[in-house]
């Protein structure tokens, strides 16, 4: 009997890859593995769906069962693979070993986790079972404390701001999404967010957290305290590296990957948040669907190069729309109030736009290289 096709994680890349593949290979046995309960959803909708009226079941598009089905796999949820044998080319999970012809890793990130905001039960969310345990401790009309001011805590706290919640957002920086666009554009955002009630201490970082009966009282390196009924931590995430690096296979701030998402072993592949590609990390939506198509054709047999074309990131702040195309490089920048665009040899090569500008969003997409 022939090997399977092993896949290991349910997230978006690891089932967009077994749908993909099952259409170019519909008989070659495919198992999956995962270590929550494997339902199929959408992880951009997390930081929306207290806006939408969600609960966290209505944003499971199918259960594993359904995956199963749809996938024609047998799917094992809430276990873990303790490890890998390249040699033998076997999983260990559960205690048994399962063998396989080609190995998927799709293991994705982790939350970076603050030891202190661990020890007071703080949450983090990178997955619908952990936003479901969030969303188990949101009592209407809570405080919401939100340390970090990047993508995932911008988008929580627009979400739960317009959601009847008052919100507080700690950050490092000096100003929202401070790593990601222009400071003068991340302090628009902030000024729109304070017009909704939303209070930030940036430039600020945690000395002491401590439960104060059922509240959690957060000290600040300033001598600032601020006195949450809820936190949410959203400091980042990290490629999850453990099972790679115990399988020998090269790893640096992701598990390396070439041209066609093959580690350094020739039967394993990898994709989505946890690989390391020409020394880019590529944490978001877009790059894991054309990862998933190029990948399911190399383990169909044909050997395919992931090619990526302009992807934009689009933050979801409605109240003051952002989309932006960050370029590896550029010779010329134009700035204007709502608007940058960025030049290299002439040719239009990234943009951030704000707020009214993105009305012209199409129109830049398609000028550019």
């Amino acid at each position: 009997m022939t090997a399977p096709l092993i896949i290991i994680g349910t997230g978006l890349a690891g089932y967009s890859v077994a749908r993909e593949w099952r259409k170019l290979d519909p008989d070659t046995p495919l198992v999956i593995f995962c270590a929550d309960s494997g339902d199929f959803y959408s992880k951009p909708l997390l930081s929306t769906a207290l806006t939408h009226q969600k609960a966290p079941d209505d944003l499971a598009m199918a259960s594993f069962k359904e995956m199963g089905k749809t996938l024609n796999a047998q799917i094992f949820t809430f276990t873990e693979v303790t490890n890998i044998d390249p040699t033998a080319k076997t999983v260990m999970a559960d205690g048994k070993s399962h063998a396989y012809s080609q190995l998927v890793l799709a293991t994705g990130a982790s939350p970076i986790h603050l030891e202190m905001l661990q020890a007071v039960g703080a949450s983090s969310v990178n997955s619908l079972d952990a936003y479901r345990t969030f969303r188990r401790k949101l009592q209407p009309n809570q405080h919401v404390v939100i340390v970090g001011a990047g993508l995932v805590g911008s988008e929580f706290a627009h979400d739960l701001s317009t959601s009847g919640h008052k919100v507080t957002v700690i950050a490092k920086e000096s100003a929202p999404l401070n790593t990601f666009i222009p400071e003068q554009f991340g302090k628009q955002l902030q000024e729109k967010m304070e017009d909704m009630k939303v209070t930030y201490h940036l430039n600020a970082t945690l000395q002491a957290a401590e439960k104060v009966e059922e509240q959690t009282k957060l000290t600040l390196d300033n001598g600032v305290t601020v006195l949450g009924d809820t936190v949410l931590s959203a400091v980042g995430i990290r490629a999850k590296l453990d099972l790679a690096n115990a399988a020998g296979l090269a790893v640096s701030r992701g598990i390396i990957v070439d041209d066609c998402l093959q580690t350094s072993d020739e039967c394993i592949f990898a994709l989505g948040d946890a690989i390391e590609q020409q020394g880019e990390v590529r944490q978001y939506i877009a790059p894991i669907m054309h990862q998933a198509r190029a990948l399911a054709k190399t383990l169909a047999g044909d050997r395919t190069v992931v090619v990526y074309p302009a992807m934009p990131v689009v933050v979801k702040t409605p109240s003051f729309p952002i989309t932006f195309v960050r370029p590896n490089e550029f010779d010329v920048e134009e700035v204007t109030e709502n608007k940058t665009l960025y030049f290299k040899n002439g040719k239009l090569v990234g943009f951030l736009l704000v707020g009214d500008a993105n009305k012209e969003r199409a129109m830049i997409m398609a000028q550019l290289v």
